[in-house]
């Protein structure tokens, strides 16, 4: 190894053992808010089918 080299741990059972306890069980370890935007269009079956494509 040299200064300046990048280098990582690729195994760390300690680390692993608290990143499987954050997402396992049922109730979720933290919670964040998010923004998202959602886009889209409702398409109606020009021939009235009643079918609804979406």
């Amino acid at each position: 190894m040299h200064i300046g080299d990048r280098i990582w741990k690729t195994s760390d059972p300690e680390l692993d053992k608290q990143l499987r306890q954050s997402f396992s069980g049922e109730n979720p370890q933290f919670q964040r808010p998010i923004d998202v935007e959602i886009y889209g269009e409702v398409i109606i079956d020009a021939c009235n089918t009643g079918n609804i494509n979406y």
